[in-house]
């Protein structure tokens, strides 16, 4: 059996969801099977059935026979009936189910979000850890030479960029769900508002290229990947650098509640329309970010050389 998925996961938490999920299951599996035209009632209480938890009735072929038989005004033979191809309550009744589940995640997809609020917690410990073992170490080189802990922390930092990425993807898929669309626009929405909670401070000149108030610059304003981890934003394609720099306290990584996406969407439509910062603004902001990017670098390196102290101490101790 296949491990559940974090998107699995953030489903599941969603209430009625798995119960409807059985519930469509078992009713897909059975629809050939039924091949009968019957009462709208059958349907209704199925699905009362499916909602109270008690699943689909265990004889909801008969109730479908037992209404074909009321609709068409006579009794027919149960084995001629069985090989009538009208499926229609089936249909009716799975519809029905689809819906409801569709609902459910419309009005509750905060539930399954709460799920993968917690994984970005967990994912952002671990990093964190990671980053403060791994040092200066920013390949897989330099951290096989750095020794033993630093590989194996290299190596935890990939499996946790998996992680990141598949919490992140889920995010789409449940956001995208819960407003009832699938397009670039929601992508471009979690990108831009879903990620980081401070992005509006943090990243200025780049929201008026979010909400097209002016054209989109050649690149974004962070810097590349090859640039020294922390000297700006973030580094948008190696994704191990990405991950340390999440946990470095420049940025604020965030995943938020329905409202809340819908409300920093509607603060960086405002941000984009307020005028433009004068170069002494500029200025301050650039000296805010430089700052606090030494500040976070300090932090990390004296996290690191707490870490190794500790390390060695424990070491001493099993000694």
């Amino acid at each position: 059996m296949t491990a559940p998925t974090i998107l699995d996961e953030a489903y599941h938490a969603i209430r009625g969801y798995r119960e409807l999920t059985a519930a469509i299951e078992v009713v897909t599996a059975r629809s050939a099977a039924l091949r009968v035209a019957a009462g709208p009632d059958v349907a209704g209480e199925a699905k009362a059935s499916v909602l109270a938890g008690d699943g689909v009735p265990d004889d909801l072929g008969a109730r479908l026979l037992d209404a074909e038989r009321v609709l068409r005004g006579r009794v027919l033979e149960a084995d001629f009936l069985g090989r009538r191809v009208s499926r229609d309550v089936a249909t009716g009744l799975l519809g029905e189910l689809l819906y409801e589940r569709d609902e459910r995640v419309r009005v509750h997809a905060d539930d399954g979000l709460a799920v993968l609020r917690a994984e970005l917690a967990d994912v952002l410990a671990a990093a964190a850890d990671a980053d403060a073992t791994l040092g200066g170490a920013g390949d897989a080189d330099a951290a096989v030479a750095a020794g033993a802990k630093q590989a194996a922390a290299w190596g935890d930092l990939s499996v946790l960029v998996g992680r990141y990425d598949a919490l992140r993807t889920a995010q789409h898929r449940l956001v995208a769900a819960a407003l009832s669309q699938d397009t670039p626009a929601v992508w471009a929405t979690i990108n831009d508002a879903g990620l980081l909670a401070n992005l509006i401070a943090l990243a200025p000149e780049w929201i008026a290229r979010v909400e097209g108030v002016e054209p989109a610059p050649a690149a974004p304003p962070w810097p590349a990947p090859a640039q020294t981890r922390g000297a700006g934003h973030w580094p948008t394609t190696d994704r191990r650098a990405y991950l340390r720099w999440l946990t470095s306290g420049l940025g604020e990584p965030w995943l938020p509640t329905i409202a809340e996406l819908k409300h920093k969407q509607e603060a960086m439509r405002e941000a984009a329309a307020a005028p433009p910062p004068t170069p002494a603004e500029q200025a301050a902001h650039q000296r805010n970010v430089a700052r606090d990017t030494r500040q976070a670098a300090s932090d990390a390196a004296a996290a690191s050389a707490n870490r190794v102290r500790v390390s060695a101490g424990i070491d001493d101790w099993n000694s």
